[in-house]
């Protein structure tokens, strides 16, 4: 019988619950005419909650063949376009083999609200909610075979034509794929998406943006331009007296303000170095980039796009230390045998580096590259922010290209190193 397990997020104090399904799904897909199914085979169930024991995150681990596979890359299924997938296109993956699949679901239908609001008669309603209930229960709780037998019933008996009956759950497009993996031999292969560490509510208005949605906003500036001109012609005798009397208030305020108490505190103050992960923050916005803040740390999640490749960039702030660190996280998972040669590669690289360097965890087989400021006994400025995160993408941008040469085509490491930086006179 499964089990639901619980673990903790080695990030923050959030629970991690995990049920075992083993057990057929049929999901349906709405862009396509007509309304059209798609059968995969559910692994297991896991959802995340804070510590107030809200839901926050739910993701399902599905498999499936290499056929559906590469129709699901073709029709751009849960989300899975080139533009998440990062620079490695010609992934190799066996076709007798099942592709492991994450598959993260959609925050706005984790809501209560949201699945009492759902249509009562939808057969898949009950039964996924119960999954929750049983997730959200402690940990000896076990889905029965009745429970899990109802959940196949119920996806693989709804009606394509009658989409009404089907739960939002069913549709592929409430689902967005976070990470593709599958185990060769001894080894596991496979990469992760954009939509591992960061929220579609952010990315997608920046990946789907064009000039439809620039006209669509000049529209609606110019309409409200002219409701608010319309205000200020008919409220201004009002607003005018208004600020006169106002006028008068804050004269009498400031005649009663002790000036030498003020300035002495304005002194105090402005000699104390601004927060560390403050002033990151500001560079951020000001920079226009966005980010996502990991609860309960200052860890910022961001997303860079490079000449050869987009990927995840952490901001990791201490303020007790005074301390800043930015990573770049290469976008490929390296294979344990090819271990030597990318280290090699990276060590190589390192070498002549003045700030920052490369770093390989030989465990997960990830790529990082790091620069960091120790601010204590100074003032951190944007200025240093800038060239602490600009030198660490272009860095990565600068060599990322050699990791894939060694990959995919097996370049030794001394010629990758030597192509990248005899075109690039500049190192960083």
């Amino acid at each position: 019988m499964p089990t639901a397990t619980v673990t903790q997020s080695p990030l923050t104090a959030d629970s991690v619950h995990t049920l075992p399904l083993n057990c057929p799904l049929r999901l349906w897909s709405t862009t396509a005419e007509p309304v059209s199914k798609f059968m995969v085979t559910a692994v297991q169930l896991t959802s995340v909650k804070d510590s107030q024991q809200k839901i926050t995150d739910c993701y399902l681990t599905v498999t499936v063949s290499l056929e559906q596979y590469e129709q699901i890359l073709e029709q751009g299924l849960f989300h899975l376009r080139p533009e998440v997938r990062g620079p490695l296109q010609s992934l190799t993956l066996q076709a007798d083999t099942a592709i492991s699949l994450e598959l993260g679901l959609d925050s706005q239908l984790l809501s209560s609200a949201v699945l009492e609001s759902a249509n009562s008669e939808a057969p898949v309603k009950p039964v996924l909610t119960q999954l929750l209930a049983v997730l959200d229960s402690p940990a000896t709780t076990e889905p029965t075979e009745q429970l899990l037998q109802a959940l196949v019933s119920a996806t693989t008996a709804a009606n394509p034509d009658a989409t009404d009956s089907i739960s939002p759950w069913c549709y592929m497009e409430n689902w967005y794929c976070r990470s593709v993996r599958q185990q060769q031999g001894e080894e596991t292969v496979g990469y992760t998406t954009l939509w591992a560490y960061t929220t579609p509510q952010i990315t997608e208005p920046l990946i789907n943006s064009g000039s439809d949605a620039l006209e669509q906003l000049s529209t609606l500036l110019n309409k409200a331009k002219t409701a608010v001109q319309t205000e200020i012609d008919a409220e201004l005798p009002q607003l005018q007296s208004s600020l006169s009397h106002l006028s008068d208030q804050l004269v009498a305020a400031l005649e009663q303000v002790d000036w030498e108490t003020a300035i002495a505190d304005v002194a105090a103050n402005s000699s104390k170095a601004p927060i560390i992960s403050d002033v990151v923050k500001q560079f951020f916005d000001m920079d226009d980039w966005a980010y996502v803040q990991l609860p309960d740390s200052q860890i910022l999640q961001l997303a860079f796009q490079g000449d050869a490749g987009r990927w995840t960039c952490l901001a990791q702030c201490d303020n007790d230390a005074e301390q800043v660190v930015f990573y770049s996280i290469c976008p490929l998972i390296i294979p344990a045998e090819n271990y030597g040669p990318i280290a090699e590669f990276l060590m190589r690289a390192n070498s002549g580096l003045i700030i920052g360097n490369f770093e390989l965890n030989y465990k997960t087989g990830e790529i990082r590259y790091k620069t960091s400021l120790d601010a204590e006994g100074d003032r951190l400025t944007h200025a240093l922010v800038k060239n602490l995160v600009y030198l660490n993408v272009h860095t990565l941008d600068l060599y990322l290209p050699g990791i894939i040469s060694i990959l995919e085509d097996g370049k030794s490491p001394e010629a990758a190193v030597a192509d990248l930086e005899d075109n690039n006179h500049e190192r960083p």
